[in-house]
Formats: structure tokens, sequence, C-alpha cells
């Protein structure tokens, strides 16, 4: 260990730092780096100068200069320096930008689950909201005031809607979360569709009295879930209930189709606007109007039949007109002849 003076100060220097390597190697990482970049640019400069040339009038050659054939020579003389080039600083930009965009991407779908997420959320407070004010209130009435049996059996017979309709929406957000997380099972057997078809319409006269519901199935079995099959046909039932005026009519009907078995649910409502078709089978997604600008409901119906239908293997998809209606069409394995005889 050593010291010198500067300006006056000594200073301390220590034995350990400076290595008496890092010289030569510090030199040979700079001249490695600078012929790395001669070699990159070259092509570069070459085209420079040679540009500069023309535009001075130095450029010495007979024939008119050439941008496109002096780019050529320069390729095939330095085709590697252009192939580093590429590798080094093409490459990397495309893969960035790539990478950028799938980012920006994938951004925008996590964007988009939280502003729907946060809708659900919304939707969801509002709508188990109504029907618990509405049992609280109906149950303060019961027990404080000396009501008549009549107006108590009235009051019970609301409760018991709310109840049911609050059953009905947590079922669906349970259902629909065991079918997005793929959990949710079938257990496919031979089922007479006209049964339930006429079990779902006698379950809804009695829910929505306003309604004219129809029935047109018969001598027709599918291979599905009991269940599910109830679920799908409870579903687009409700939903066609909601979305049409009293006095409406709504119908079931089948046919087979080979080895698939047809079935619409089809009304003569108000209809649904052409770019809603596909979007009424989205997650929350519910149409406003302005005859109707809130329709209760957690906007998980259709979806969870669109999912129940494909886990059975058939296919689900809307048509309609405005003013003309709407049919939900879906289809089941058909049962075979020797199902239906057993």
């Amino acid at each position: 260990m050593g010291a010198v003076s500067v300006l006056g100060r000594p200073i301390a220097l220590s034995s350990q730092s400076v290595s008496p390597k890092s010289g030569p190697r510090s030199l040979v990482f700079y001249i490695a780096s600078f012929v790395f970049y001669v070699f990159l640019m070259y092509p570069v400069f070459a085209v420079v100068f040679t540009l500069e040339e023309v535009a001075l009038g130095f450029h010495q050659s007979n024939a008119p200069f050439d941008l496109f054939a002096l780019l050529e020579q320069i390729a095939a003389a330095h085709w590697p320096s252009f192939i580093l080039a590429l590798t080094v600083a093409v490459l990397p930009a495309i893969v960035t930008h790539r990478l950028r965009a799938g980012t920006a991407a994938a951004l925008v779908k996590v964007q988009e689950s939280n502003r729907k997420q946060r809708e659900f959320v919304s939707v969801i407070s509002h709508e188990f909201r109504t029907p618990l004010t509405a049992i609280q209130g109906y149950s303060e009435l019961m027990s404080e005031d000396e009501l008549p049996p009549d107006q108590v059996r009235e009051f019970s017979k609301d409760i018991y809607a709310d109840a049911r309709r609050l059953e009905r929406m947590i079922t669906e957000i349970l259902d629909f979360d065991r079918l997005e997380s793929g959990r949710m099972t079938i257990a496919p057997a031979n089922v007479d569709l006209g049964a339930h078809a006429r079990a779902a319409v006698d379950d809804f006269r009695v829910v929505a009295p306003q309604h004219t519901l129809v029935s047109d199935v018969s001598g027709l079995s599918v291979m599905a879930d009991p269940d599910k099959l109830a679920q799908i046909l409870t579903n687009l039932l409700a939903n066609a209930t909601k979305y049409t005026p009293p006095g409406s009519t709504i119908t079931v009907r089948a046919a087979a189709e080979g080895a698939m078995t047809h079935v619409i649910v089809a009304d003569d409502g108000p209809g649904i606007p052409a770019n809603a078709l596909e979007r009424v089978f989205e997650r929350y997604y519910r149409i406003q109007s302005k005859d109707r600008p809130h329709v209760a409901g957690t906007g998980l119906g259709l979806p969870i039949v669109r999912q129940i239908v494909e886990l059975h293997g058939g296919r689900v998809w809307c048509e309609s007109e405005e003013g003309h209606g709407a049919a939900f069409h879906f289809t089941l394995p058909s049962a075979s002849e020797s199902a239906r005889a057993a």
C-alpha cells in the first residue's frame, strides 16, 4: 500500500485496486467490440460512402448509378454481416414487438374480464337485494301485525316466490362456476323429451300465467342427463317469459334429424337485434331496451344452456328478427332404437 498527493491531499492506494490482468482483458474486449461493430456496420458505411460520392460527383463509373445494384453487390460480398445484423437487430425487434402485442392483448382481456366481473357484482347485489327486501318486509308485517289468514297466506306465497328466486340465482352461479372449471359431469340416459317438455311448460303456466305456453313434443327420446335437460328447458322458458310482454305465446317443439334431435323454444315477442344474436350466450350479457330497461336475472342462464348442450355433444343457437319473435334452437343426441325399446 502507498500514497500519492493530489492537490496537496494524500490519497491512499490499495494494491488490490488495480488488477494486473484487468488492463489486457479490457483491451481485448474493446478490440473485439470494435471489430464486431465494423463487421456489422461495414455494408451500411459502404452505401453511405457511395451515396456521398454520387452526391459530390466523385462516383467513378461510366454506367449510371444504380442503388439496387450496389446493394446486391454489397450483399453478395458481405452477406455474413447482413445475416448477423438481422440476427442481432431485426429478429429481437420482431420478437419484442410480438411480445408487446401479446401482452397488450392479454391486458385488454384482463381489463374486459375485470369490467364484466364488476358489472356482475353490481347486478348480483341488486338482484339479491330486491327479493331479500321483499322477504324482510313481508316477514316484518306478519310478525308485528294481526293479519287475516288470507293475507298471511298471500304474503307467504310472495315470500316463497322470492326465496325460490334467490335459490335459482345461487344455483345458476354455482352451476356456471362448475361448468367453467370443468367440474360438472353429466349422466346421459334414455329420456322422454316430450314428458320433460310438458313438465317444464306446466311449471311455467303457474309461474307466468300471463303468457300462453304450448308443448308440441311427442314420441321423441334423447340421450341426456334428465336433470340437465330440465335445466335447459327451464332456462330457455324463463328467458322467453322475461323478454316477452304479457299475452305472448311461447312454444316448445322438436323433430328428429338423424343422429340428433332438434329442439326449438320460440316466442312471438319483440325479437332480438341482429348484433346481439351471438352475444346473448356471453356470460353476464343482457339485452336492454326502452320497453324493458331492467330485466331480472344474473345473465348466466343462456351461457349455462350453451355449455350443458355442448357437454352433451350438441350445439345451441338463436334466430330472430326484430318485431317477429325469437327462436332458441339446440340439439341433443337421439336415443337409439335399442335404447328406446329398453
